[in-house]
């Protein structure tokens, strides 16, 4: 054996194999989130697998070629006749008829070293039902589960989603605010709950904000500029932007709001929209790839939503130097520096428009949250959040 091949082969054996597994990569911060730690894990240290369990969603050619990518579920878009059909009963094994141990041992890729359940929900259910005992099973939970339990529609009660999460080695928690729901939603967890900020590419981020495009109007002087990113959903709150945007206008103050993101409230928020004659003001700009070409083009970022883990979008607004509105959320008062370089109201509509209006109506408020934004921007280094990652995931 030549002094080459066996360092090749020394190199693949010593690499820790990561396995993956998340629900799809739809255009969400979490799914955004893993496609960056993919890209900057150190792959001379760990030999990566993404599992999918259904294969859908805007990030998928996105992956990077040296991750080992698979699905359990295809395409459903594309299939019809007899190959739907066939879809459909795998789907309800998958998630309905089989128990989780079958359908990991069916499924998922086996003889990993550590594997990664990356998001609440499907993924962190289907995992727990691993047979590999030489494995650590980590669960990672990007939300706040104290105010919004989504996953609850899924395990047959609370027991249920406690046992599933003690069948794990660690639980990752994106911010202290979420970490410390976590324990008080599930107080017979005893599985350990560590908190990880999302790594966030500052350096790509500010990259991309510097490339034109003929679909995004330039700043306009005679008015604000509102924007606001995230998917379509009632978690998001998007309604009750609109209405309180509504107001805003309704005060004299000149503005327009850009909503970026799709989703299955798309029709109800036009409806909205067109309800309160808001069409000329309100833009729905739906799933943008480059969103950061869009934000320098505005004057202030908000987010409106019920709950958050810790907001992608608002750190990479913050990392653009744009100043914040948000109600008060999981991760917000570690991102602005409990309100330093940005505002944060209280969880209401009624809050969300004084806020709104407080910063709108004057100048050296806004002009204050601008600076502090790019003060706060200095702070995300990508390295400072993949480092210690990498760190856990060596045990």
């Amino acid at each position: 054996m030549t002094a080459v091949s066996w360092d090749l082969k020394h190199y693949i054996l010593m690499r820790k194999k990561i396995l993956f597994v998340i629900e799809s990569l739809a255009g969400g911060g979490a799914e955004k989130v893993l496609i960056t730690l993919l890209k900057h894990l150190d792959a001379s240290r760990f030999d990566m697998s993404l599992c999918c369990i259904t294969r859908v969603g805007k990030y998928l050619e996105d992956v990077p070629s040296h991750v080992h990518f698979s699905s359990v579920l295809e395409d459903y878009t594309r299939l019809s006749g007899l190959s739907l059909l066939l879809y459909k009963i795998k789907y309800k094994l998958i998630y309905n008829w089989l128990p989780v141990r079958w359908v990991y041992n069916l499924y998922i890729p086996h003889g990993n070293d550590v594997e990664v359940a990356f998001l609440e929900g499907n993924a962190t259910r289907i995992l727990s039902g691993s047979s590999n005992k030489g494995a650590r099973r980590i669960a990672w939970v990007h939300n706040d589960m104290k105010a919004d339990h989504w996953t609850g529609s899924i395990y047959r009660n609370k027991t249920d989603e406690e046992q599933i999460y003690n069948r794990f080695d660690l639980i990752i928690a994106v911010s202290k605010s979420s970490g410390s729901k976590f324990k008080r939603e599930f107080p017979r967890v005893k599985t350990p709950v560590r908190v990880y900020h999302n790594p966030i590419d500052r350096e790509e981020i500010l990259r991309l904000s510097q490339l034109s495009s003929p679909d995004v109007p330039d700043r306009n002087g005679t008015c604000f500029r509102l924007v606001s990113i995230g998917r379509l959903a009632p978690q998001k709150a998007f309604d009750r932007l609109i209405r309180v945007f509504k107001k805003i206008l309704d005060d004299g103050i000149p503005a327009e709001l850009w909503i970026l993101g799709e989703g299955d409230q798309h029709e109800a928020l036009q409806g909205l929209i067109t309800l309160y004659q808001l069409d000329r003001s309100v833009v729905l700009w739906g799933f943008q790839k480059n969103p950061y070409c869009f934000l320098p083009k505005c004057d202030l970022f908000v987010c409106s939503s019920l709950t958050e883990g810790y907001s992608t979008a608002a750190t990479e607004a913050v990392i653009l130097g744009l100043p914040v509105v948000t109600t008060a959320c999981s991760g917000m008062d570690e991102l602005l520096l409990d309100g330093t370089c940005g505002l944060i109201s209280d969880n209401e509509e009624i809050a969300l428009y004084h806020a709104l209006k407080e910063v709108l109506t004057d100048s050296e408020v806004l002009s204050r949250y601008h600076e502090a934004a790019l003060q706060r921007s200095l702070d995300f280094s990508l390295e400072k959040a993949v480092g210690p990652i990498e760190a856990m995931l060596e045990g």
